[in-house]
């Protein structure tokens, strides 16, 4: 964050969430609410965050999209990978696929087979 402050004209403030976000209808600029009580003025904003938090910030100014963005599904999930050497070869086992592949050399799969 420090490097990105310093290459760039950027404001980065650290421990400051945005509690309300609004245009003004006559110069078309944002207003961005800061957890700490300050109100910034924007030309755009770029909602970086989870869908259920982007619902809050633009309920007020857009009900259809907050309602879209509450319809967003998320789903929990883990990947795990496994290398075992067997039979001479390495194996690598990816359990979100429960696929295992055998590697002749570094960097080269040679066959994969299906299992549960």
């Amino acid at each position: 964050m420090d490097r990105l402050a310093a290459v760039s004209a950027a404001s980065i403030r650290r421990g400051v969430g945005a509690i309300g976000l609004g245009q003004d209808a006559l110069t078309g600029q944002w207003r961005v609410a800061l957890s700490d009580g300050q109100v910034l003025a924007a030309d755009a904003v770029c909602l970086a965050l989870p869908s259920y938090q982007a619902a809050r910030l633009v309920r007020e100014f857009d009900e259809p999209l907050a309602h879209a963005l509450e319809g967003i599904a998320y789903a929990s999930w883990v990947t795990v990978n496994l290398a075992v050497r067997r039979c001479g070869r390495w194996w690598v086992f990816a359990a979100r696929r429960s696929s295992a592949r055998c590697i002749d050399r570094p960097g080269r799969f040679r066959s994969t087979t299906s299992g549960t």
